[in-house]
């Protein structure tokens, strides 16, 4: 069950998405390059995550919410996140991310203009892996994989 409370925002909104699941809506227009939100969570090891993503997967939880930053570091949503960890894939996305290992941040960046009412995307870029995961984003660029 989502927690409708923390997904409030004034310019974002979680909301059943046709692409996957849940998705995250503008409530604003956002210009190009504009920041979107942080992808917020837990910081955590690279080992940790890959503890936690067999963990969730054997109780049976097919989404997870680790987001690499490099360094052998990751941010674990799962817990400690915010909406944005409900953004979906997208083989032609409207936004990108910008990671500052540094700082051990993510951002969500407008890719081009997005309009109030329009759902949230970024591009994945999940390695290449011998089991597929496919790809529900519709778009006519769509790859198939998000991998």
């Amino acid at each position: 069950m989502i927690n409708q409370e923390c997904s409030k925002s004034n310019k974002l909104k979680l909301s059943l998405s046709p692409i996957h699941g849940w998705g995250v809506f503008a409530e604003k227009p956002f210009r190009t390059n504009e920041i979107v939100i942080e992808y917020v969570g837990e910081l955590i090891s690279s080992k940790e995550a890959d503890v936690r993503e067999k963990i969730n997967r054997s109780g049976g939880m097919e989404e997870t919410y680790l987001f690499s930053i490099g360094n052998g570091k990751v941010i674990d949503a799962t817990c400690k996140g915010n909406v944005s960890k409900f953004i979906n894939h997208s083989c032609d996305p409207n936004c990108y991310t910008k990671v500052y290992e540094k700082h051990n941040r993510i951002e969500i960046i407008a890719m081009k203009p997005i309009k109030v009412s329009d759902e949230l995307t970024f591009d994945y870029n999940f390695k290449k892996e011998k089991d597929k995961i496919l790809c529900h984003c519709k778009s006519k660029l769509c790859r198939g994989f998000l991998n």
